[in-house]
């Protein structure tokens, strides 16, 4: 339950870059 966290976390910084990247390019 606690790895759920952590994967959460990890796919809204992940969503966030790959956002920014589409931007940019």
């Amino acid at each position: 339950m606690r790895q759920l966290g952590s994967v959460n976390s990890w796919l809204c910084v992940g969503y966030a870059y790959i956002n920014s990247r589409t931007i940019i390019t």
